[in-house]
């Protein structure tokens, strides 16, 4: 479950990416990096496991 949770997250910020490359403003980045930030700890946690 979680691997798909992971993937769909990290489709969703390929195809945000993709679709505002001239346009990643802060608010953009911030989503991006929080997301990022969940992903990561929630593999770690998961390898753990």
């Amino acid at each position: 479950m979680n691997v798909v949770i992971c993937l769909k997250i990290s489709t969703f910020v390929v195809s945000t990416t993709t679709l505002t490359p001239c346009r990643i403003d802060t608010h953009t980045v911030v989503i991006c990096l929080k997301i990022s930030t969940f992903v990561v700890s929630t593999t770690t946690n998961t390898n753990q496991s």
